[in-house]
């Protein structure tokens, strides 16, 4: 039962008693401790302030000239950055990571890269807002399989394109040019695919006057006992993910290393782009870049089409709708017709574009089930079931190699391969040796690379004197030189990059051969941007062993396990490997602490429990003072500045906390409002974690005291207020005009006269400035919290637990970050424009993912408390009702929507962006606030030995000189 509390009668003419919530939440602990400040000796305080001055003047030569030394330049930026004097170098920091992101992203011009400098780089660079790609430190397609991979990978498949040309997933599929179904062959050509569509994908379909078919082959998993899988499956038929252990067999190895090397260009894009394929626990197999939608219906698959035409979106994005829709709709009688319908409307759109029309006439599609395949499919088709076959004249070919060479004899247009005998048999010896060409030169890579990859390109040289009517292998253009020119370009790039090595040097053929195959217009577009693929070279053959996982040899740098774990999060959404690095770097970093030393283990230790990214700057400073200075290698300089800045800054901060402690003695709330929590001592701390640099000293106060006013009408609506007492509280908020106050309560007229009084000082001021719009904007954010906080009250005072969607609905407003958001504003200076505050009001994704983080930890660790007390029910309740799970599966999920939320504000903070970063920050900072107050539990509420060790850290104690 919540705890009640009666508020009995004052006379006979009183109103009857009324039961009331009682959360009895602990006293202040901090009682007068900040009420008087002794400021310092004008004299010493004058000196401290010109040696700060002469430091920063010190250390900004210093870290000009560092930029000679790229390792030097990143590790003195972040000193900088962790000691909490980056404020004061903010235009040098900027150009100095300018300059990196230009040459060390741009150019790869790279001449010292190791996992430290790789991982700081990106952390860096991600913090200041540069869109980096993950390819800084990812694989990418380079990934080797391992037993875990494979399974993983086994239905990845191409997307839909359309053009004259394509690379896509297999590498054995050829570019055809301008080919032809024969017309007698019109109605006996069909494509037998899969069309449950259990991950990602499609059929390629390309132009051109008649008819041109083009397919990709697509890898099933199958165990050894003939049983095909799709990758999920459902709750009775599990598929490939939910049963694959290194035990099982999966016959699909060669259709994965079929694919592994390539990567998909979505050759409808005007640009040609490159998209990543990727990985996660939570989203399985997907594209990067690329929209998705969850359907349910054909209808809803049909209408998703009808609207990525009307944004002139491409065919790969429509046929990523379809995304994993087919896993659970077994065999419905539908499914042929949906996809029919969403093929054929797609063909007519490419049709379109090429100003083709009639495409589908020519096709015949055949979907296919492959969890209850028909006979005929599993008697002709190859028992790895690969998709897509082509059934020509009664036989059926799946093996992408005698698909091509079919394709090639049955279809119109000029041929790929020699009706020579010789030249026949000399492509096959080729053919069977591009496997070891490939292989060789990859594991060279891992070795003595060019001594050992040197024979290979010597073979192909002495390969293409074979025949000398031409400068290609079988003397004119051939599937051959498709199967190797690939790699060879990659080859070449890589080569040159890394080992200043020329592959053609002394190998003329080589030269020439690639020079004509350079000439050809439809192999120019799949060729791989040169920057991308060393990036993605470094990524995987630096960090990562032969099967894919990272080297085990990286945990005996634990540094830089440590500055890669920290990098780990600034990932966004599509980064699989960093997914995958995160889980890498803690598990080791976890198992390190009994092997390192002291200072690096308490580094480590904090680290696992408190990302630098995720932590408090004020705190996280000054925690960092003390092990910069352990450091041998610090910079004195640096060390002082530090030291001297904070504690200049920290009296400020004390200045300002008396100040406010004041104002808030007077208000006499302790007494007054015995039901709210006293905590404003807190709300400062709260605040200066938002901005703590001396310029926001307006902005704090003003900040601080709006969210102690909310602190208290928050415990109004969810502690003592009646519903009958909280509607015209909420209808007076949202008239604010101070003659309302007649109607409430007296205990509620304490509180609205004092909320009354902060919003009317903040407009005086802001007046002073010419900025009194601005305070409207505040009014209007407090307005439509108390009503999100009116709703919530409803709900419990008529016992209703709301579904997930309602309750977020709600709940994101009940956060109260959209509302600090906006007066966060107030008081920062010209950088705030009035766009500034219509972009808060348009419902921004940053702010959106800063309120659910702020939502869901709280609900998380404070929801039981609540719960006892009396209380709207929680995310926790609302999800454990709405779907019949365990609390731990729900904290599972939510804390699985806080981790999306933070990669939402860190895709939000990368440039360029819609507002001015230091706004962006106050919103960062917020988030930051909640990961630390609530990491452990309701810090706020139930204020304990770790909270009140913050406190004082950063309001009380001075750094030793």
């Amino acid at each position: 039962m919540p705890n009640q509390v009666s508020v009995l009668p004052l006379s006979q003419n009183a109103k009857p008693e009324v039961v009331r919530r009682t959360a009895n939440f602990h006293p202040s602990i901090w009682g007068d401790r900040f009420l008087n400040y002794n400021s310092e000796d004008k004299v010493i305080l004058s000196h401290k302030v010109r040696e700060v001055e002469e430091l920063k003047e010190e250390v900004r030569k210093e870290l000009l000239a560092s930029a000679a030394h790229h390792s030097q330049h990143l590790s003195l930026i972040d000193a900088l950055q962790r000691l909490g004097v980056a404020y004061h170098f903010e235009r040098e920091i900027e150009e100095a990571l300018k300059h990196i992101y230009a040459t060390y992203i741009d150019h790869n011009d790279i001449e010292d890269d190791n996992l430290n400098n790789v991982s700081l780089r990106f952390r860096l660079l991600r913090q200041q807002g540069f869109n980096v790609s993950c390819e800084e430190i990812e694989e990418a397609s380079y990934l080797n399989p391992s037993a875990s991979h494979i399974a993983a990978f086994s239905s990845l498949r191409s997307h839909i394109a359309a053009s004259s040309v394509s690379m896509l997933s297999s590498r054995r599929l050829p570019l055809f040019r301008g080919l032809k179904v024969k017309p007698e062959f019109h109605n006996s050509v069909s494509w037998l695919g899969h069309f449950q569509l259990a991950t990602r994908g499609g059929l390629v379909v390309c132009e051109a006057q008649d008819t041109f078919v083009e397919g990709t082959v697509f890898a099933y998993g199958q165990t050894n006992s003939g049983k095909t899988y799709t990758m999920r499956g459902s709750g009775t038929e599990p598929g490939v993910i939910p049963l694959s252990d290194v035990d099982r067999e999966f016959l699909l190895r060669m259709s994965y290393m079929e694919i592994y090397n390539e990567e998909i260009n979505d050759l409808l894009a005007p640009e040609h782009r490159k998209l990543q394929i990727h990985e996660s626990l939570e989203r399985g197999i997907y594209v990067a870049g690329l929209r998705e939608e969850i359907v349910a219906s054909p209808k809803q698959v049909l209408d998703l089409m009808e609207f990525g035409e009307c944004l002139e979106l491409y065919l790969p994005a429509v046929w990523c709708l379809l995304g994993d829709f087919g896993v659970n709709l077994g065999s419905c009688s539908w499914l042929e017709e949906l996809v029919r319908q969403a093929l054929f409307r797609g063909l007519d759109h490419v049709a379109e574009i090429f100003e083709v029309q009639g495409l589908h006439d020519k096709i015949k599609l055949v979907p296919i089930n492959l969890q209850n395949s028909p006979a005929w499919y599993k008697e002709k088709v190859y028992p790895e079931n690969k998709v897509p076959a082509l059934e020509h004249n009664g036989k059926i070919i799946g093996e992408s190699l005698d698909l091509i060479k079919y394709v090639d004899s049955n279809f119109e247009g000029p041929s790929l391969l020699s009706h020579d005998h010789a030249k026949k048999e000399f492509a096959e010896e080729l053919f069977a040796y591009s496997d070891t060409f490939t292989k060789t030169v990859y594991t060279s890579f891992k070795g003595d690379t060019l001594k050992e990859a040197g024979p290979a390109f010597d073979h192909l040289e002495k390969a293409l004197h074979k025949f000398d009517d031409g400068p290609f292998f079988l003397g004119q253009f051939s599937l051959v030189d498709i199967a190797f020119i690939p790699f060879v370009e990659r080859f070449q790039i890589v080569f040159s990059a890394q080992w200043n090595y020329d592959i053609t040097a002394g190998r003329p053929k080589l030269a020439k051969w690639i020079e004509e195959v350079n000439k050809i217009d439809a192999y120019k577009v799949t060729k791989t941007d040169p920057k991308e693929l060393v990036e993605l070279y470094k990524a995987c053959f630096l960090f990562k062993d032969e099967i894919g996982q990272f080297k085990e040899s990286l945990t005996t740098n634990v540094q830089g396990m440590l500055d890669f774990y920290e990098a780990t999060h600034l990932r966004v959404h599509a980064e699989g490997i960093i997914d995958e690095a995160l889980v890498f770097t803690t598990t080791h970093l976890k198992s390190t602490a009994s092997a390192i030393s002291n200072l690096l283990a308490a580094q480590v230790t904090h680290a696992l429990k408190q990302p630098i990214h995720k932590g408090i700057p004020r705190l996280e400073a000054w925690r960092y003072i003390s092990i910069y200075e352990q450091d041998a290698s610090h910079n004195k300089a640096l060390l002082k500045l530090s030291k001297l800045d904070f504690n200049l800054v920290q009296s400020l901060h004390k200045e300002e906390l008396s100040d406010i402690t004041r104002w808030w003695k007077e208000l006499d709330f302790a007494r007054k409002l015995p039901f709210a929590r006293d905590r404003v001592v807190e709300c400062y701390f709260w605040i200066v974690a938002v901005y703590f640099e001396p310029q926001y000293s307006l902005a704090r106060k003003i900040l601080t005291k709006v969210i102690a006013m909310t602190s208290i009408i928050d415990d109004i609506y969810d502690v003592y207020g009646t519903l009958e007492e909280l509607e015209p509280f909420t209808e007076a908020i949202e008239r604010w005009d101070i003659s309302s106050i007649d109607q409430l309560p007296e205990y509620m007229q304490i509180c609205y006269r004092a909320l009354f009084d902060v919003f009317e000082a903040i407009e005086e001021e802001l007046a002073r400035q010419e900025r009194s719009y601005r305070i409207n904007y505040a009014k209007d954010a407090m307005k439509l919290l108390v009503r999100a906080y009116f709703d919530e009250a409803k709900w419990f005072h008529q016992d209703y637990v709301p579904t997930m969607e309602e309750y977020m609905h709600v709940a994101l407003k009940t956060s109260g970050y959209p509302m600090l958001t906006a007066v966060s504003f107030l008081g920062m200076g010209d950088i705030v424009t009035k766009e500034a505050f219509d972009w808060i009001f348009s419902n921004p994704k940053i702010i959106t993912a800063s309120s659910v983080i702020g939502r869901l930890m709280d609900d998380i660790k404070s929801h039981k408390f609540e719960q006892e007390r009396g209380h709207a029910a929680s995310a926790v309740e609302c999800y454990m009702k709405q779907h019949g799970v365990s609390e731990q599966v729900v904290h599972d999920e939510l804390k699985r929507q806080v981790d999306d939320a933070w990669k939402d504000i860190n895709e939000e903070c990368m440039r360029p962006t819609v507002v001015p970063m230091p706004l962006l920050m106050r919103v960062l900072n917020l988030a930051r606030v909640i990961d630390v107050i609530y990491k452990e539990g309701d810090g706020y509420t139930h204020f304990g030995k770790e909270m009140k060790d913050n406190d004082a850290s950063v309001l009380i104690d001075a750094v030793p000189i």
